[in-house]
């Protein structure tokens, strides 16, 4: 799957602000990204895969799986770190790469965009830490709403901790912002690091 373009898109001589690599099935060329799940997919696992038919089932949208080259917690994955993330088994949805780190630079990305995430992504999204000032922070929330973007988040079970979306504390702005999906429905109890730590 590491073609020309994906080479090109990742070395910046592509200077696209995104690349879409995979079309979700059924394909519409052109059409809008309106659903979308940011996450590094170190690897795609049958958790993402499940969120992302919930999601899309919900919604009626087609999905977009969001692989974005520069991280905000994490280092850049290596051109053959990538190729191998890309490998994975992403269908029938689509698969988008960006250079959109955060989530307000999504948002101006893709306006008018629900995106899915986990309670635990939702919590950093709201995390004063991420940003510089508290000024930037409502700025942000400001953001959101201005593009006319929401959150769709699902429970996560970390440390046999059940986070859900509706149950912390978020700004009132952001929180408007959000449609939880209960834990009764779909809990995410696996993560990326620990089907690598399986596969080590």
């Amino acid at each position: 799957m590491f073609n020309n373009q994906i080479e090109s898109f990742v070395a910046g001589d592509d200077k696209s602000d995104y690349l879409r690599v995979l079309h979700p099935e059924p394909n519409i060329i052109g059409a809008d990204i309106e659903l979308l799940f940011p996450g590094s997919f170190n690897p795609v696992h049958e958790g993402h895969r499940k969120m992302a038919e919930i999601a899309a089932e919900k919604s009626g949208m087609s999905l977009w799986f969001e692989l974005s080259i520069i991280n905000v917690d994490k280092q850049p994955p290596s051109a053959s770190q990538l190729e191998k993330r890309l490998r994975g088994d992403f269908s029938p949805h689509g698969l988008v790469l960006t250079r959109a780190a955060r989530f307000t630079e999504k948002a101006a990305l893709f306006p008018e965009c629900t995106f899915v995430v986990g309670a635990d992504t939702l919590i950093r999204i709201n995390d004063q830490r991420y940003y510089q000032t508290a000024t930037d922070r409502s700025e942000a929330f400001d953001d959101f709403a201005r593009h006319q973007c929401q959150f769709l988040t699902f429970a996560r079970k970390i440390d046999n901790i059940v986070i859900q979306g509706s149950n912390v504390e978020l700004d009132d702005r952001l929180q408007s912002l959000c449609e939880h999906i209960p834990a009764d429905v779909f809990m995410m109890d696996v993560a990326s690091r620990e089907i690598r730590s399986s596969n080590d």
